[in-house]
């Protein structure tokens, strides 16, 4: 997920493999899909990355997650990512009894690995898995591998207010 002008949140397994050992060679690819890069948008390779001590050296799941920050131009265009794409906000500490919208690109069957899915759930579960404090929050999805690096949505908005109805029910409105 693009969170400014160059920093990219996603997993730390996405950046080191939790022995001690970083990633190489990365790219972020806005847009990709079935067909392979966006071919306006191009990609922007990860110019610094960063994880946790507990991730990168003991592949704790409490602290699996990362930064990184893209170099300045991209391979298409000479601009920051979120310059071009657009970029979320952060949030953090919040109650886990609420909807939550998750965005992946799961691999594994029956999902292909190159279109962008969108789930929900009605609220989380934690579950603390490594010797410290640290809880790790969850979701219920049958997205697969490949789509834990992906952003959670408290909540999406639109330029309108509502979204025409498609059904001409009251009770399926947006």
């Amino acid at each position: 997920t693009v969170v400014n002008r160059n920093t990219v949140l996603t997993a730390g397994h996405c950046v080191s493999d939790g022995a001690g050992n970083y990633s190489t060679n990365m790219l972020f690819c806005p847009s990709y899909n079935a067909s392979g890069v966006n071919p306006t948008t191009g990609c922007w390779a990860g110019g610094s990355i960063t994880t946790t001590t507990d991730w990168h050296t003991g592949s704790d799941f409490d602290r699996d997650y990362a930064c990184v920050v893209t170099n300045p131009t991209g391979t298409l265009v000479a601009n920051n990512i979120g310059n071009v794409t657009g970029w979320a906000g952060i949030t953090t500490n919040w109650p886990r009894n609420q909807q939550v919208f998750a965005t992946g690109y799961p691999a594994a069957s029956p999902f292909p690995g190159f279109n962008i899915i969108f789930t929900s759930a009605v609220e989380w579960y934690s579950l603390g898995t490594g010797g410290d404090a640290a809880v790790s929050k969850y979701i219920g999805n049958d997205m697969t591998g490949g789509s834990s690096g992906g952003s959670w949505w408290l909540s999406i908005a639109h330029q309108t207010l509502e979204y025409p109805d498609v059904d001409g029910s009251s009770e399926t409105d947006p």
